[in-house]
């Protein structure tokens, strides 16, 4: 894997825009910027949204 995959995994990225958190979530997450712009469908889908501040 590259640092780009590890970081969207452990939760430093936001897996959909790429944005940097301040501190890793330890699993997938969005930014609260793609969790506003998500539908009802991706919100089910079991996506997570970031608890820490955008970096």
């Amino acid at each position: 894997m590259t640092g780009l995959t590890d970081d969207i995994i452990n939760g430093f990225q936001c897996s959909w825009c790429e944005v940097y958190f301040e501190k890793e979530h330890g699993y997938q997450v969005v930014c609260d910027h793609c969790w506003q712009h998500a539908t009802n469908e991706e919100r089910k889908s079991g996506v997570k949204k970031a608890i820490h501040a955008e970096s």
